[in-house]
């Protein structure tokens, strides 16, 4: 696997760089599920950074560069008119899938995942100021599980499994 944490993956300078998050710790059949998976996945603790439970969540869309007070009080009012309509989706979360530079879990159907980041980017883009990395071809809705990192921040502790 490669190192998940590249440059061009880490925030710089301080924020907020505001994400949207689905919180699948709040499931416990999803964190049932990941807890399944720790055993297999820490073998590889040398490689891998097993995501803590508390932080389990799918990633709708992030801004990647700071925003001020401003911008972030006006992100919230757009992101609830953009998804004030719409209708809730049920998903099905797997199976796991190894991939370069992490563990992940797939989310089924692909439809409503699409259409949630759809409106979350379209909020997004009416802050002034707020440039996001270009749209995908196709959204990729996924849950990670586990992060392939350097072993140098592996010893830093910067993860640890939580029971």
């Amino acid at each position: 696997m490669e190192n998940f944490f590249v440059p061009e993956k880490i925030w710089q300078g301080e924020g907020p760089f505001p994400h949207v998050l689905v919180l699948l710790s709040e499931y416990p059949e999803f964190r049932k599920y990941a807890r399944a998976h720790q055993e297999l996945l820490c073998e590889y603790g040398d490689k891998l950074g097993v995501i803590p439970e508390q932080w389990l969540h799918s990633t709708v869309q992030g801004i990647h560069h700071a925003i001020d007070a401003g911008q972030l009080d006006k992100l919230r009012v757009t992101l609830r008119d953009e998804l004030a309509g719409m209708v809730p989706f049920q998903v099905q979360l797997g199976p796991v899938w190894p991939g370069v530079t992490a563990v992940t879990v797939a989310v089924y159907p692909e439809d409503g995942m699409a259409e949630l980041n759809g409106r979350v980017r379209t909020a997004m883009e009416k802050v002034p100021g707020v440039s996001l990395r270009p749209t995908e071809l196709c959204f990729w809705a996924h849950a990670s599980l586990a992060y392939a990192i350097p072993r140098e921040l592996h010893q830093m502790g910067a993860f640890a499994l939580v029971a």
